[in-house]
């Protein structure tokens, strides 16, 4: 196989390989978006489902009807005060770029913030949804309402 051919393959598999990395990294970035989409849309969801599960609510015939509803209204209530506020999504540093030389950079504060983002403000507010999500599915669960997040969501 002559030379020519060989570095012409070679460039070839450069940009295939490359392509195929940058494939893969917006394809983890639109997972994490849908993931929040999915999550919030639950959550708007919520508000409809609690109404309607404490609007659709029978009490016993007799006279201790009114006493019935009464706590049964109590109940739901206190059920409804028990969902957790949906954890808030932790804001991106404000980062100052440099550009010299044809290369940018940050200064070593910024890359601390950015790191610190990444391995801690992102991870906490993993684990505040999970947390949020388990709150949520035990108080839906009290009232009656099937909840079970889907396999892609944990």
């Amino acid at each position: 196989m002559p030379k020519q051919s060989f570095t012409f393959l070679k460039a070839r598999w450069r940009r295939c390989a490359s392509a195929v990395r940058t494939w893969g990294s917006s394809m983890r970035r639109l997972r994490k978006r849908n993931l929040l989409r999915r999550i919030l849309l639950k959550a708007v969801i919520l508000l409809p489902v609690l109404s309607v599960s404490t609007g659709c609510t029978s009490t016993p015939q007799g006279s201790r009807t009114e006493e019935a509803s009464a706590d049964w209204r109590a109940f739901v209530s206190t059920m409804v005060s028990m969902v957790p506020s949906l954890p808030e999504i932790p804001s991106f540093p404000v980062l100052h770029w440099t550009y010299r030389d044809g290369l940018y950079g940050l200064e070593e504060e910024d890359a601390d913030r950015l790191l610190d983002y990444g391995e801690n403000a992102l991870p906490l507010y993993v684990y505040e949804m999970k947390t949020y999500r388990e709150k949520l599915s035990a108080v839906l669960s009290h009232l009656s309402v099937d909840y079970k997040p889907e396999e892609s969501d944990v």
